[in-house]
């Protein structure tokens, strides 16, 4: 570092010690004053002093330009480092650069330059401007470097360039002068900026602008911007078409042709509240049209105050009011009419209820004196017929001929028959005397009733039907229909299914079932083996609340009855869940 940074001091100080050698040779050999080595070491004081001067001579001019040197080696080392940085932000700028001289080629280009064109450096090198990246401007005394060698010092605008591909590219460009050091004008720099994006953006907004413009015109809104001293700053196309240039012009004046503030305006209330503030107007210029005034309160970019207008035809709602208040006072002498035509039909009805509650009462005397004479008969009628059966049992005693026993036997089970009958006479009776109510299912199976040797499985915990009083009647029938009519029955097995329709309860059991030809005959009354009337029954309580039976099983496997509780006639107890269908595995 040291020899490098002060070469020429040394080489001053080896010229001045060869000088020094060259001296004591020349005293020692020629003028042959001592010898070699007290001319070289030990000198006489004149020339000591003679030597020691130039020595020190030579040395301060070593000296001098090995500093001279070191301070223009900096300055050139600064210079490079300075022109390289320069260079790094040339090529590294946003902007796409480019340098031209006078004859209107291109000296230099940046990267994002030549990314803009499309182009590479090798096929932009060496080309005339309008060559590398042309445009409209070109030949003409618009060009930018035309316009900087006639003096002007700054040219900027908006300009779309071509590329090598013949794709479009809008650009900002700045042109200024481009100059030697001492002044002199070399060519100009160009400065271009990218602005697709930006145009988009403009393009984009001035489309949204027209639709909006296109929508006020359309539900003949106004849109307009006033200043606090009520000055327009900005009044839609459609409005201008009507009332003119809005430029230097006041709101009231521009709109109402009035000469101060309109009263009541909704300015000055809406910019002290800092709120959007509605009034209602009406346009005389436009044939007294009534518009609804919103007042929307902003700052601008300056922070400045300003109002928005947006001002709503309301004609339609105007003429909808109108028509409103005509039908309300319509309406209000239709109520008066109405009125006392319903207090008169009211006043009738009260009549026909007060009738219809004294009949209700006398039916209801009348069916209980029926039924208290049904009950008296019926327990009249049954002691005969225990009176006939007694009788008949005791002539069977002393029969001999069994031809006799025959006849007996017959009038027998017709008595039976007689008092079955009278006996669901009692039953039926009571069929629908009560109001329905709400029962759970697994509450009245007649589990008691089960005889032994027959399995009872039921899966109803929780849930419940609306239905007859008689319902708990349904569900013995049922047992007493498996038990009596199903031969070999060991398992009855009671469950639930959702339907869409509703929910279905089913009885089933392994029996010998029914045949295909009794399925639908069996609900009627009288069809059966015995009374035929358990079932009719069944059908009959159920119908009350609108379920329905049916028998859907397989003959030979058992019988399968159907009941269908329509929406609204069941549901599931708040405390429980809704039931699963039984487990096949646990199911007998």
């Amino acid at each position: 570092m040291i020899l490098r940074d002060n070469k020429i001091v040394l080489i001053g100080l080896g010229i001045a010690l060869i000088w020094w050698v060259l001296e004591s040779v020349l005293h020692f050999f020629v003028f042959s004053e001592g010898t070699f080595v007290e001319q070289l070491v030990l000198p006489d004081s004149h020339e000591l002093w003679m030597r020691t001067l130039a020595l020190v001579v030579i040395i301060i001019f070593g000296t001098s330009a090995q500093i001279l040197f070191n301070r223009q080696k900096h300055a050139e080392e600064e210079t490079r480092k300075t022109h390289a940085e320069l260079d790094q932000i040339f090529q590294t700028a946003a902007d796409g650069m480019r340098i031209i001289d006078k004859d209107f080629n291109v000296l230099r280009m940046n990267e994002t330059f030549l990314k803009l064109a499309g182009m590479r450096r090798d096929e932009a090198a060496g080309r005339k401007c309008y060559e590398v990246f042309s445009g409209p401007l070109c030949h003409t005394p618009g060009c930018p470097q035309t316009r900087i060698l006639a003096g002007e010092e700054r040219v900027t605008g908006e300009i779309e360039k071509e590329r090598v591909n013949g794709s479009k590219v809008p650009c900002l460009i700045t042109a200024t002068p481009f100059r030697h050091p001492d002044g002199e004008l070399i060519g100009i720099v160009e400065d271009f900026k990218d602005i697709t994006e930006r145009k988009r953006a403009e393009m984009k907004v001035a489309q949204i602008q027209k639709q909006i413009e296109f929508i006020l015109g359309a539900t003949k809104t106004g849109l307009d911007i006033i200043d606090s001293d009520f000055n327009l700053r900005y009044v839609d196309p459609e409005w201008q078409k009507v009332y003119g240039d809005p430029e230097g012009r006041k709101c009231y004046e521009y709109f109402m042709g009035r000469t101060e503030e309109c009263p009541g305006c909704g300015i000055p209330k809406a910019l002290a509240g800092k709120a959007p503030f509605v009034t209602e107007e009406i346009l005389v210029r436009e044939g007294n049209r009534p518009i609804q005034v919103t007042t929307i309160p902003f700052q601008d970019e300056n922070g400045e105050w300003l109002v928005a207008e947006v001002n709503v035809d309301i004609t339609e709602l105007k003429q909808a009011e109108v028509e409103l208040e005509k039908h309300r006072n319509h309406l209000q002498e239709l109520v008066v009419v109405r009125t006392a035509e319903l207090t008169e039909s009211n006043e009738q009805l009260r009549q026909e209820i007060a009738e219809r509650k004294r009949a209700e009462d006398s039916l209801r005397l009348a069916n209980r004196k029926l039924s208290l004479l049904g009950s008296v008969s019926r327990h009249d009628i049954l002691n005969q017929v225990m009176v006939i059966l007694g009788y008949v049992a005791l002539a069977r005693v002393d029969a001999v001929d069994p031809a006799m026993d025959e006849y007996l036997r017959e009038i027998e089970s017709a008595t039976k028959t007689i008092r079955s009958q009278i006996e669901f006479t009692r039953v039926y009776q009571d069929l629908g005397s009560h109001e329905p109510q709400w029962q759970e299912i697994e509450e009245i199976i007649p589990r008691a009733d089960v005889p032994r040797g027959i399995r009872l499985d039921t899966d109803l915990s929780g849930v419940f039907v609306y239905a007859d009083p008689m319902l708990p009647k349904v569900f013995f029938n049922l047992l007493d229909n498996s038990v009596k009519h199903g031969e070999r029955v060991t398992c009855i097995t009671i469950s639930q299914e959702p339907r869409d329709d509703g929910m279905v309860i089913v009885w089933e059991d392994n029996g010998v079932g029914v045949v295909t030809s009794e399925k639908t005959r069996i609900f009627e009354r009288g069809v059966g083996k015995n009374t035929g009337l358990g079932l009719f029954l069944i059908r009959e309580i159920l119908s009350i609340t609108g379920i329905t039976i049916t028998e859907t099983g397989e003959p030979g496997e058992g019988a399968r009855f159907e009941m269908l509780v329509p929406e609204g006639a069941y549901r599931y107890n708040r405390h429980s869940t809704k039931p699963d269908s039984p487990d096949p595995q646990s199911a007998c």
